[in-house]
């Protein structure tokens, strides 16, 4: 039990369940199981701030929070679903699905004809209905957005999918069907939006850093941001089949780090799509106009596949 489990929690099949949160500055970490069955389990402190554990008897569905240092009460940071909003409990996932594209190739995206997906509150089972008419324009991408019907502050925005549209499962399911109709699928995500007042990543670590609350990507402690931030990116490709990861807005980002965070994210998605022998992509959002952004690794750039300028 060690920090190369991934983060939040995990359903391994059987009831067992694998659990990791970092927050480096507190002393005694415990879950709290609140459904169906009560039960309070303290978590294993281990190298870099990380807390870990694999319990049995735990199932998907089941409920959760972190308690720290016995005093207070959050969410999963790395929370697979928050059915009751950002402030209640994290719920356990089955990430177990029976894919249908392992033929799928992608696209390069000098292919890309993109087609907005229906409002953000559309469930995902009603878009998957409509991918006939999608495909009739000659469309190759459907654009997917999964901004949260949470505000921005809330848990679980980085690695889960909205209830209200069909959670996990149904995204699964639209990605499957649209990789069996030929569509690429390109999700946007505002991944750098943690949110001002009322999220439980202060409780956790530092997160953040100055009086203006910056992401802290490149002070102390910001291996593990970045790792957070990172794994999130790559949950999407590999849990979900992403082909196009949109990130969001990153201007706001203030980086300095020898390797800046964007540029270790497209490498991972590089090496990712390197394993599955298959086109994925980064994009994001940014009126800079920096070519270094889009530049590549090897003439000194960061190494995304495309920017939106809304310029």
């Amino acid at each position: 039990m060690d920090r190369r489990l991934p983060l939040g929690a995990v359903h391994r099949g059987r009831g067992r369940c694998s659990f990791l949160v970092w927050a480096p500055d507190v002393a005694k970490v415990e879950l709290k199981i609140l459904s169906p069955r009560s039960r309070l389990v303290r978590l294993q402190r281990g190298a870099g701030g990380y807390h870990c554990g694999v319990l049995d008897g735990i199932e998907p569905d089941a409920l959760y929070v972190f308690r720290l240092d016995g005093l207070i009460e959050r969410p999963d940071p790395a929370s697979r679903c928050q059915p009751r909003g950002p402030g209640g409990p994290s719920q356990i996932v089955d990430s177990r699905f029976a894919w249908t594209d392992r033929d799928w190739s992608g696209l390069s995206l000098v292919d890309y004809i993109l087609h907005e997906g229906p409002d953000h509150a559309v469930p995902f089972d009603e878009i998957a209905a409509r991918l006939d008419g999608i495909q009739s324009p000659g469309a190759t991408v459907l654009s997917i957005c999964l901004d949260s019907p949470l505000p921005p502050s809330s848990a679980g925005l980085h690695f889960a999918v909205p209830l209200q549209r069909g959670g996990a499962p149904g995204l699964k399911r639209l990605v499957d069907a649209c990789h069996r109709q030929g569509l690429v699928v390109l999700l946007s995500i505002p991944l750098f939006e943690l949110g001002i007042e009322g999220d439980p990543f202060v409780s956790f670590g530092p997160y953040f850093t100055g009086p203006d609350r910056h992401i802290n990507i490149d002070g102390p402690h910001s291996d593990e941001v970045r790792r957070y931030f990172v794994e999130s990116v790559l949950r999407w490709f590999r849990e979900f089949h992403i082909d196009t990861l949109d990130i969001g807005n990153i201007d706001a980002l203030t980086d300095l780090s020898p390797k800046p965070l964007l540029e270790e994210m497209s490498r991972a998605v590089r090496r990712e799509a390197e394993r599955i022998a298959r086109p994925l992509h980064l994009v994001a959002h940014s009126d800079r106009n920096d070519p270094r952004l889009i530049r590549r690794w090897e003439d000194g750039g960061i190494g995304l596949d495309a920017l939106w300028n809304h310029d």
